[in-house]
């Protein structure tokens, strides 16, 4: 298996399924008041953890690289960093979306006195 394939379904499982447990999680409770900061907040803690994991793993990917001595192990590296850096920087950024969204919808629904 290629570096660039590991580094991608590495990623997508320790990087995205969170993500897809925490909107499934959110999906299914329904939150009604106070679920939506919470749920808020948890994506833009996650997206920001990710964008931290990324980064660190491009670095690290990217020392690996030098130390590499073969020009198909160095080919596949560069292939996964380019993919690296899409999974680093996209998808965080759209966690970090879908957390500012559900805080503007929370500042912006009147509580009707529910518990949630």
């Amino acid at each position: 298996m290629s570096p660039s394939v590991v580094i991608s379904i590495t990623y997508s499982i320790v990087g995205i399924a969170p993500a897809f447990f925490l909107l499934a999680l959110f999906k299914s409770s329904k939150p009604k008041y106070h679920g939506l900061w919470f749920f808020g907040l948890l994506l833009i803690a996650l997206g920001a953890l990710t964008i931290g994991m990324g980064t660190e793993l491009l670095t690290n990917t990217e020392e690996w690289l030098l130390q590499q001595k073969k020009a198909d192990l160095i080919a596949a590296g560069k292939e996964a960093t380019i993919h690296l850096k899409v999974w680093a920087y996209v998808f965080p950024a759209a966690s970090i979306a879908l957390g500012v969204n559900l805080l503007t919808e929370f500042l912006l629904r009147r509580n009707d006195g529910g518990n949630d």
